[in-house]
């Protein structure tokens, strides 16, 4: 960064005191234009880690649920099929 560089020449070299005011009055720009810029990071990433635990995540957490109830064998045994038989419920074919 060109504003840091001259800033950094300054302090090593020295400077007139109009120029250190202007690299001071420069630096501070940036410096608070930065920290606009970290608060807008910082509140997107509270949002995110808020919807991310938030309610949506319990709706997702419950169709999960219910789709491995699905395709999970259950306890009670729901339906009961019971024993197989060779009965159907179809008429007999005539032969």
């Amino acid at each position: 960064d060109e504003d840091l560089s001259a800033a950094r020449l300054c302090v090593e070299e020295g400077c007139e005191p109009v120029a250190v005011q202007d690299i001071l009055n420069r630096l501070g720009a940036k410096q608070a234009a930065l920290k606009k810029e970290l608060a807008d990071v910082e509140g997107v990433m509270a949002k995110l880690a808020t919807a991310n635990l938030g309610e949506d995540r319990s709706v997702v957490a419950e169709i999960m649920d219910a789709a491995i109830k699905i395709f999970s064998k259950v306890d009670d045994g729901f339906p009961k099929t019971g024993i197989p038989s060779p009965w159907t419920m179809d008429k007999p074919k005539k032969k």
